[in-house]
């Protein structure tokens, strides 16, 4: 009997080990993926100051979507994501990841006084996709970020 109880304890031990080895790695991963992007957002005041950075006057108060990056990406997907990587950005980078989708409200679109949004991607907190739509037939999807920043 004493040898089983040795044995488990220390199949245990080795248990708990290796489910800290995957949290620490999957800290140290989150941690290098803020890195890459450098672009922490972690207040609805820090978001709306990044956004009228680049000249936008938006609605403070954004529609919130919890959304899931696919492992694969599609056709739009791919699409979408040169966009991101134009700015410096890589969803793929995320694949599989949470997010949340903030979609602001943009005041000070004359030619578009209607139906454009300025959209953030984030996960944990770390801007991982934005763009600015236009939600409409015919609109378009830009860059948020000129080429000259990144």
């Amino acid at each position: 009997m004493a040898k089983r109880k040795g044995s488990k304890a220390a199949l245990m031990i080795m248990l708990f080990i290796g489910i800290g080895g995957i949290i620490l790695w999957a800290a140290l991963n989150l941690s290098d993926k803020a890195q890459e992007t450098g672009i922490e957002l972690p207040s609805k005041a820090s978001r709306v100051e990044f956004l009228n950075s680049f000249g936008l006057i938006v609605d403070p108060e954004p529609e919130i979507q919890d959304i899931k990056i696919p492992y694969e990406f599609g056709e739009i997907y791919n699409a979408y994501n040169e966009l991101q990587r134009s700015q410096g950005l890589d969803l793929e980078k995320y694949a599989g990841a949470d997010a949340v989708l903030l979609r602001y409200k943009v005041l000070n679109c004359p030619d578009y006084p209607e139906n454009v949004t300025a959209n953030l991607v984030l996960c944990s907190n770390i801007l991982i996709a934005c763009d600015i739509t236009l939600n409409e037939e015919g609109g378009f999807t830009k860059a948020l970020i000129p080429e000259s920043v990144t």
